[in-house]
């Protein structure tokens, strides 16, 4: 999260959540362009995070859900 914040990209919009049961966690990440996703994808501390969740064996196996945004509180882009 530190590198995204650093980074200050543009296009991406990248948040964490987690559950009240403390463990699940729920990551969004909206991007206005295919590049920006890329970005994302090629950042090597999310490479790191991608790999360390795998090797981790999590309780439940991580999901992935392609979502559209069809509104915000705020403009992200």
């Amino acid at each position: 999260m530190n590198d995204l914040q650093q980074l200050n990209h543009p296009g991406i919009n990248y948040n964490c959540c987690v559950g009240a049961d403390d463990k699940t966690f729920t990551h969004t990440a909206f991007f206005m362009a295919d590049e920006d996703q890329k970005v994302l994808l090629e950042l090597p501390s999310f490479k790191y995070f991608s790999e360390q969740l795998k090797a981790s064996i999590p309780e439940a196996a991580p999901k992935q859900e392609l979502l559209a945004l069809v509104g915000s509180s705020r403009n992200i882009f």
